[in-house]
């Protein structure tokens, strides 16, 4: 039996109709439970996301893992709890022990840019341009000379405790990376489209499945509150310069992830 539990990380997560969205987009056909005050998290003690527990039939927690990764691992432990089941209901039936390979799954060795949060109260290590860790309005200038891992922005930007809104036309958010796939947490008060380029040209054969192409340029239209993804390399792992333009005002972004 598999059971998820939601545990909101944003605000907008705990809203159920968002949740139920998500999970048909996804197709997700086991019951997930919404976690908004976070018990299930505090009585597993736990301090991640994602993580997966096995609880073999006695109850007890016999494997649990932290983040993406170790698929194969995990699904031999869900063999030997499955055979010891068997065993102990006296229930003949076959176990498979074949290692099914995961398609796009992350390869956190090919990842150099870690988790990036953009907000007042956690934007204080990435941030590389402006006032970390206050909220409010600032007006900034994306520099010529950029570091990797770092958040730059140019134009109005009204920082939030967890996510940035711009507040101004031809505003602009920048980071250099390393990875071979980028996600981005958005969303928008009313649908906004966002101009897309990696080192200063459109995606090409680089865009990630919500980037479309119009006028030989790149974007990305933000209609809900969900993870984007922006950049999916045929090649794998790169180091780019990404940036982002909304057409337009009240963009909320909140957070990259990578793969």
């Amino acid at each position: 039996m598999i059971i998820g539990v939601h545990t909101p990380e944003f605000a907008f997560e705990k809203v159920k109709s968002n949740v139920e969205e998500a999970v048909k987009r996804f197709n997700i056909l086991y019951p997930v439970v919404l976690d908004n005050d976070y018990k299930t998290w505090g009585v597993f003690g736990n301090q991640f996301w994602p993580r997966k527990y096995l609880i073999d039939i006695d109850g007890f927690i016999v494997y649990d893992h932290i983040g993406e990764g170790q698929y194969a691992e995990t699904e031999k432990k869900i063999q030997d709890a499955l055979m010891e089941r068997s065993v102990k209901l006296n229930i003949n039936e076959s176990i498979t022990t074949t290692i099914a390979k995961p398609t796009g799954a992350i390869v956190a060795g090919n990842v150099r840019t870690p988790e990036i949060y953009f907000g007042s109260s956690r934007n204080t290590k990435y941030l590389g341009n402006g006032e970390g860790g206050v909220e409010g309005l600032q007006t900034l200038t994306l520099p010529a000379e950029r570091l990797n891992d770092k958040l730059y922005f140019g134009g109005s930007w009204n920082f939030t405790p967890e996510y940035d809104e711009n507040t101004s036309m031809g505003a602009t958010f920048n980071l250099k990376y390393g990875a071979s796939r980028v996600y981005v947490v958005l969303s928008s008060l009313q649908p906004i489209k966002i101009k897309v380029t990696l080192d200063g040209a459109p995606l090409g054969v680089r865009a990630g499945t919500d980037v479309v192409v119009e006028n030989g340029q790149s974007y990305v239209t933000v209609s809900s509150e969900t993870s984007y993804n922006i950049v999916s390399d045929p090649n794998g792992y790169g180091e780019h310069d990404l940036e982002f333009t909304p057409v337009g005002t009240g963009l909320r972004v909140f957070a990259f992830t990578f793969g």
